[in-house]
């Protein structure tokens, strides 16, 4: 099986050039991305020395993958939140997780501040928080939550050997000679995005677009301007993205009036 950080180091020697990351800023190569991270991941090593459960809650950016990837690195569990979150829950999903670091990417009201880190020209807040200490299964590298709309939130418990497999099952079914331009539509902080999006792509040596939620008319998560979706898929001459449901009606309904076309998808 091939891991996810020895695939980015193999890319990073083999072709240092090409293209791992964007956002429709910055294009990232892999030598810069695995650069990112090697550094991201001592300077986290000295912030947070030690084991315990680190929380993300940022939006889809440059900033989420090198976090990603630096926190594997390190060894370290993540419970991906999405910014979609309540304080309520995401107060839940952290204690659950016996959380005592949150980064984010906007300053919280609930929680005070204790320094930034810029990532990718991404400024990244620091919150430390009381939290009492919780076992989490042995090999546990991300713990991911449900919506919560019927309740509270639940966590599940994944290695890293399991999300690997999944995303590496998909390259081999796919084939790495079809790995494109990825376009991340949906959050990070789903699982789904996660390991069927941004692991594969990497694995496979391919271009993993992860634009600002803004810029493909999610601003409001709730309420998706298809038509500029669909354009900026069109724009980033994705080769693959995945949609929920909801999401592909939406944009199948735009694609029927015939005014955009997506010519690679």
């Amino acid at each position: 099986m091939r891991s996810l950080l020895e695939a980015v180091t193999r890319r990073a020697r083999q072709r240092p050039d090409d293209i791992a990351l964007s956002d429709g800023e910055q294009a990232i190569s892999y030598a810069a991305l695995w650069q990112c991270v090697e550094d991201l991941t001592a300077k986290l090593a000295v912030l947070y020395a030690g084991p315990g459960t680190i929380g993300l809650c940022l939006d889809n950016s440059l900033a989420w993958v090198a976090l990603d990837l630096a926190l594997t690195r390190l060894g370290r569990p993540i419970v991906a939140l999405p910014v979609f979150f309540t304080e309520a829950q995401r107060r839940h999903a952290l204690d659950d997780t016996g959380a005592k670091t949150l980064i984010t990417d906007r300053p919280l009201s609930d929680r005070a501040c204790f320094g930034t880190i810029t990532v990718f020209g991404h400024e990244l807040y620091l919150h430390d928080r009381e939290a009492p200490p919780v076992v989490l299964p042995p090999e546990t590298a991300k713990i991911t939550y449900t919506s919560g709309t019927t309740g509270r939130p639940r966590g599940v418990c994944l290695s890293q050997f399991g999300l690997e497999r999944v995303a590496n099952a998909l390259v081999d079914v796919i084939g790495s000679d079809y790995a494109g331009i990825h376009c991340a539509v949906l959050p990070l902080a789903v699982l789904l995005e996660n390991v069927a999006g941004l692991y594969p792509t990497l694995i496979a040596g391919g271009h993993y677009h992860v634009p600002p939620p803004a810029s493909l008319g999610l601003q409001k998560p709730f309420m998706p301007d298809f038509p500029m979706l669909v354009r900026a898929l069109r724009d980033c001459n994705a080769t693959s993205a995945i949609l929920v449901p909801e999401i592909l009606r939406g944009v199948l309904a735009v694609l029927e009036t015939g005014s955009i076309t997506l010519p690679e998808m």
